[in-house]
């Protein structure tokens, strides 16, 4: 008998501690390590989803499967910030700018009438909004901080002759190619522009790649650009991105109020079809950040029509 009650020990034993291997096996994510949810982090999740998601006029997809809501223009995200509850901002607001059109030799493509799967666009006077869902959340915790990179030349163009490429350094491992104006104090700017080659750079687990156009101005920082990343958006497509910066505070797209949309054709985050491959056809985008003259809200527009997709009216950057 006592034999067998030192069996049995011995089997409960195996029992509880492969039960416990099971627990701590099924309370993290095995492709990142990292802890499940606790209820109340479900729980505060599931009620950050229902902010921002707005109520929808139309549901539509694009040819990816990615969803979006048209949400009225007065009910977009970016009017829950507290400064923009007294707003005057309206769906045909156009910009007063002085860019000039620009012609481009590469191959270039719409992308409102190509990333829709059926229906193009947002009835007027909504906005596309990309539908978020708790697994969008839990990757935006998983984001690292924005690139800190300084330089160890002082690039101010004084000198022609001069070097004024200057290295970069990067204290978080980024790989950068930089290309940059002088640094001037007198120089007074109304916004910037890029034309980049579209591709799609292999990336594994966190990494992620991209072109941007850079506008700083102290500690804030107003970026557009393309980036695969599928910490951002959970898969390796090559997308379109806009992301703020202010002080130690950042976010991509629409995830915080700020930007202010009016195109109801070209959402933001959306992928893109035609991509360069070498020694094939050269597919680009152009993007440009612009400086309203009248009121001095920063715009973003798109491609060689210089689509208006929205502004921010941060005054942080003015």
């Amino acid at each position: 008998m006592a034999v067998k009650r030192n069996e049995f020990r011995r089997h409960q034993q195996i029992v509880q501690q492969t039960l416990l291997m099971l627990y701590f096996l099924l309370s993290y994510n095995g492709a990142q390590g990292e802890k499940k949810l606790s209820k109340l982090e479900d729980a505060e999740l599931e009620k950050e989803v229902k902010l921002l998601n707005k109520p929808t006029v139309k549901t539509i997809k694009t040819k990816y499967g990615d969803i979006y809501d048209c949400v009225d223009f007065y009910k977009q995200h970016a009017f829950d910030h507290p400064l923009l509850k007294d707003h005057n901002f309206y769906p045909k607001m156009k910009p007063t700018l002085s860019r000039m059109k620009k012609k481009s030799k590469s191959s270039t493509v719409s992308r409102s009438s190509s990333i829709w799967s059926k229906d193009r666009g947002c009835p007027f006077g909504t906005v596309p909004v990309k539908r978020i869902t708790k697994d969008d959340l839990i990757r935006q915790r998983r984001m690292p901080p924005p690139e800190n990179v300084t330089f160890d030349t002082q690039f101010d163009g004084s000198n022609n002759n001069s070097k004024s490429k200057g290295r970069y350094i990067s204290s978080q491992g980024y790989k950068l190619a930089i290309a940059r104006i002088p640094n001037n104090p007198n120089n007074r700017f109304a916004g910037a522009g890029m034309a980049a080659s579209l591709y799609n750079p292999h990336v594994k687990g966190r990494q992620h790649s991209g072109c941007r156009l850079k506008i700083q101005k102290g500690s804030d920082i107003l970026q557009v650009g393309w980036r695969v990343d599928p910490t951002l958006y959970g898969d390796t497509k090559t997308r379109h991105f806009i992301h703020f910066q202010a002080g130690k505070t950042h976010c991509f797209n629409t995830l915080c109020p700020g930007f202010v949309q009016v195109n109801s054709e070209i959402p933001l985050g959306s992928a893109y079809d035609y991509l360069s491959e070498r020694g094939k056809t050269s597919w680009e985008t152009t993007m440009y950040i612009d400086r309203d003259l009248a009121n001095g809200n920063w715009w973003l527009l798109d491609g060689r029509s210089f689509d208006q997709i929205g502004f921010t009216a941060s005054k942080d950057l003015h």
